[in-house]
């Protein structure tokens, strides 16, 4: 009953959790080069310039905006443009879009001083479109801005400082450092342990056992069935938890015999 309790009070904050992230958008940028170096390394009489405009210790950056969300994010769902604004120390020479996923991607883009704003338009899942900036001035510091409705921000990775991991690296730390602790609880069980006659295992050490591998193993299926293609939130859900429920009987029938063991321990009881 505990677990049934716990598993109802997962499932409801997953799905919480999954209708607030369903409607996502981010910015990523993937690369920023400078055009020219620094005055002081310059080479006498290298300029750069657009349109006859001299720029000063121009920049290259490069952004990918991508739909993270499961959900498409439509023209009607923008209350204005999403907008890439630089910081003073620089401003915007020249800004178009580069690449779009898929191809037949229709966008528009306006380019002022300060800033870059892309017009409303459909996205749906998976759509990503590329956007290159040249600025003049001083390394530029980009900022978003955008009010969308189901969206609360829009993000900003900076792919050229962090690794492209993020956050997870910490997850997947933890969860290989507890996963490795629990191999060598068990280690002893197996055929190049102590022994053949199996491992007591206190009751903590079985829960760390059980919670971390099945936690692990519902999220790399959870990970597998949406790299398969699934999108929609309890097709992922009931993939999964199908996934699990064959494991779960795979593993009772691994273990059958010590099942049969104490079961008949228990009937000559």
């Amino acid at each position: 009953m505990f677990l049934a309790a716990l598993a109802g009070v997962a499932v409801a904050w997953w799905a919480w959790y999954a209708e607030l992230n369903s409607h996502s958008l981010h910015f990523r940028l993937v690369s920023q080069i400078a055009l020219q170096p620094e005055e002081k390394d310059a080479l006498q009489g290298l300029k750069i310039s657009i349109d006859g405009v001299a720029l000063e210790t121009p920049y290259l950056s490069v952004f990918e905006l991508v739909n993270d969300g499961y959900k498409p994010v439509t023209t009607s769902a923008f209350e204005s443009p999403i907008e890439l604004h630089v910081e003073p120390n620089a401003f915007v020479a020249r800004a178009r879009v580069t690449d779009t996923a898929p191809k037949d991607l229709e966008t528009e883009l306006g380019a002022e001083k300060q800033s870059v704003k892309l017009k409303p338009l459909l996205l749906n899942p998976k759509d990503t479109l590329t956007i290159a900036i040249i600025t003049s001035g001083k390394r530029p510091q980009f900022t978003t801005r955008a009010r969308i409705a189901g969206v609360a921000t829009v993000q900003l990775e900076d792919e050229t400082k962090t690794s492209k991991l993020g956050t997870k690296k910490w997850v997947l730390l933890v969860f290989g450092f507890l996963l490795t602790a629990a191999s060598w609880i068990t280690y002893s069980g197996s055929s190049g342990g102590l022994g053949k006659e199996g491992v007591y295992l206190r009751p903590r050490s079985a829960a760390l056992i059980c919670w971390v591998t099945l936690f692990t193993g519902v999220g790399m299926l959870t990970a597998s069935v949406i790299a398969i293609g699934l999108e929609e939130f309890w097709p992922i859900f009931l993939s999964s938890m199908g996934f699990a429920l064959v494991a779960a009987i795979a593993g009772s029938f691994w273990n059958r015999r010590v099942a049969e063991k104490k079961a008949l321990e228990s009937g000559a009881l």
